[in-house]
């Protein structure tokens, strides 16, 4: 389980987060929609160690972790991956997903492992690939298939289906969907609003830096204040 609890972040002057309180259970996907500027990469670093909270903690497993550098959250099974991509480009596919393997874990190898993953992403076939000529909504697969490498139990996932098709986002459904059922937490940012809507079971909407909403994906499509800050419509598929 993750818990952030009464999260405020204020840089200079300005407010940036407002006491966020959020959960991300293992074995669920937990939405977290916003405008943007309305601070879902601001909890993101502070979730996961880059950035620091004026305020309030985060918690892993009822373990406060708020001041835990971040390869030590990572250690815990905390992982995830970035708005703007953060492949190596020099390096091919599978080297990028290798470079995570724990060798201090034995068992399976590295090879093994990145061979595991990317069958998982239907990401094989670049496997010897540079990681800077793959498109974009490809390379957004191969930093999933890296951030899977290292065994989470909980991923935040920062808009993973930006650069998608609609077949690409289609079958990234079901990876989601497939991933929770192993066990692993996922808290997804995502602008794709049919996407968060499909797949969470439960959703948190942050605006100027506070949750304006939480609730199931009905619930939040038919919350006024939503509606007006976000959505704009309550009419979404939730194919």
């Amino acid at each position: 389980m993750l818990a952030v609890e009464d999260v405020s972040v204020r840089f200079g002057g300005q407010l940036a987060l407002q006491d966020v309180n959020l959960q991300a259970p293992v074995g669920e996907i937990t939405g977290l929609i916003g405008p943007n500027g309305a601070g879902k990469t601001t909890l993101f670093n502070v979730i996961t160690g880059l950035g620091s909270p004026t305020r309030g903690r985060v918690l892993l497993d009822d373990r406060d972790v708020t001041r835990i550098a971040p390869h030590r959250r990572a250690r815990l099974g905390l992982s995830r991956t970035f708005q703007q991509l953060q492949l190596v480009g020099s390096l091919s596919v599978r080297e990028n997903i290798e470079l995570v393997v724990r060798r201090d874990r034995g068992g399976e190898s590295a090879s093994a492992c990145a061979t595991r993953v990317m069958d998982l992403l239907g990401v094989a076939h670049l496997a010897d690939v540079l990681a800077h000529t793959i498109p974009t909504g490809q390379a957004r697969l191969v930093e999933l298939a890296r951030a899977l490498a290292s065994r989470p139990r909980l991923l935040l996932l920062d808009e993973p289906a930006s650069g998608q098709d609609p077949q690409e986002t289609d079958q990234f459904k079901e990876i989601l969907r497939t991933v929770a059922a192993d066990g692993v937490g996922i808290l997804l940012v995502e602008h794709d609003v049919p996407l968060v809507m499909g797949v969470c079971s439960r959703i948190h909407v942050l605006d100027y830096g506070r949750i304006i909403a939480s609730g199931s994906p009905s619930e939040v499509q038919s919350d006024p204040e939503v509606v007006a800050a976000y959505l704009g419509t309550t009419e979404v598929s939730d194919a």
